[in-house]
């Protein structure tokens, strides 16, 4: 099946349209899974919590996902990913972390709850009865194609929950995790920074950064692919591409400001948290099938210890090993007294 650009075109402006400020694809549209007062009131403070079985169902996907690593050591190891959407952060983290060895990190990722929420609604057949708009339902029965992912934006707010939830699981329990986001508050990165640091945790920022103009695009050519790849598939329950307002990508980017905003957050989160021991800045390839260029480094030789930057940092760490290994008494010193040296 070869799908016609005036298609995608078509249906990227329907998106748009009802994505809009009043659109019933906004985040609190009316069909979203948190304006339904069956599955979320408000608690005494004004916070909507889950009710009932939706409760029970956020139970169900936590315990699932907790489920996932089994074998996650209990290291109070963090990582943090920053960056706008599309700069190439899991590319960069398979590049730090490989593949194999990410079984020992529990990785949160709002985006991964979207997903598991959308399968759920399609099985239990909410998702045509509660989270569909009128107004799509209408456009489908003229004939136009609509996937799952693009109604991504009306489970948002219930994602972020189960993430913020798993999060706090994690963190209690003091597992291996990556936490994985776009980062795009310098004040709540440093409340999230001083909530790991209270728990114990050593924290690794990785930032990796791309343009305006890159970030757009590439949330674009990535709901295109996966518009396309739905409209080609024979798979009843393809998600398609994740729909991502294209006026987003202009928030993470403020003119006059110095940087994106995760980037802001992530020097935030590095300057103010003396338990990030190692923080490291990249920027996106331009070119496919290139990687991020690390720009800058910085860390700490040890929790609490200043902050320090390149050849410093290298240095600093280098001086801390030999001190550390200068004061291990060697394999004949450490036999008991009087005992003869093991022979090779």
């Amino acid at each position: 099946m070869v799908v016609e650009q005036s298609t995608i075109d078509a249906h990227r402006d329907t998106l748009k349209r009802l994505s809009g400020e009043d659109g019933p694809l906004r985040e609190f549209g009316p069909t979203a899974t948190v304006s339904n007062p069956e599955w979320f009131m408000p608690d005494p403070g004004g916070t909507l919590r889950p009710t009932g079985e939706r409760a029970m169902l956020h139970h169900e996907i936590l315990e699932e996902f907790l489920a996932l690593k089994p074998d996650a050591p209990e290291e109070r190891r963090c990582i943090v990913l920053a960056g706008p959407p599309g700069a190439g952060k899991s590319t960069t983290l398979d590049r730090l972390v490989p593949p194999g060895e990410q079984v020992k990190w529990h990785r949160v990722d709002a985006d991964h709850f979207k997903e598991v929420l959308l399968r759920r609604a399609q099985a239990d057949g909410s998702y045509e009865t509660r989270l569909v708009p009128p107004e799509v339902k209408e456009l489908e029965a003229r004939g136009e194609k609509f996937f799952p992912l693009e109604m991504a934006s009306l489970v948002h707010a219930e994602s972020s929950m189960l993430a913020q939830a798993a999060r706090q699981r994690l963190i209690d329990n003091g597992h291996n995790l990556i936490i994985d986001t776009v980062l795009s508050n310098p004040r709540n990165a440093v409340q999230m920074g001083a909530e790991l640091e209270e728990a114990g945790y050593r924290i690794e920022v990785v930032d990796v950064e791309c343009s305006f103009e890159e970030s757009r695009d590439r949330i674009a050519g990535r709901w295109q692919r996966g518009y396309v790849g739905g409209l080609e598939s024979a798979d009843p329950t393809h998600l398609g591409g994740r729909w991502v307002p294209s006026e987003y990508p202009g928030t993470l980017f403020v003119d006059g400001e110095e940087g994106s905003r995760p980037r802001q957050a992530a020097q935030a989160l590095t300057q103010r948290c003396s338990a990030v021991v190692g923080s490291r800045h990249f920027v996106a390839a331009t070119e496919p099938g290139q990687e991020a260029r690390l720009v800058s480094t910085s860390g700490r030789v040890r929790v609490g210890e200043p902050l320090l930057s390149g050849d410093a940092l290298r240095a600093a760490r280098l001086a801390a090993r030999g001190a550390s290994s200068s004061t291990v008494p060697s394999r004949a010193a450490r036999q008991e007294p009087g005992s003869p040296a093991r022979e090779r």
